[in-house]
């Protein structure tokens, strides 16, 4: 289970919104909690018939597609590289 990716993502959409980076002590605390929230979700997986792990997993990856998501919203027209496909 990658927590510390699940952080990031949320970190990643805070400073794409806000257009501010975080500062250290903020870091700090966010480390300090991701501990927290990894020893939950280890005790949770314990648990529970379901896949904590693949939920983690799968809310990354939506926190990711919501920051490509307001990048992408912010980026003016002719400055987004277009995608080539190949034949």
């Amino acid at each position: 289970m990658n927590t510390q990716a699940l952080l990031t993502a949320g970190e990643s959409v805070f400073t794409t919104v806000s257009g501010k980076a975080i500062s250290g002590t903020v870091e700090a605390n966010i480390s300090d909690v991701g501990s927290l929230v990894t020893v939950g979700l280890t005790l949770l997986e314990r648990n529970v018939n379901f896949n904590v792990t693949g939920v983690v997993d799968g809310v990354t990856q939506i926190l990711s597609g919501v920051n490509a998501t307001i990048k992408a919203a912010k980026t003016k027209p002719g400055t987004a590289t277009a995608a080539t496909g190949g034949a």
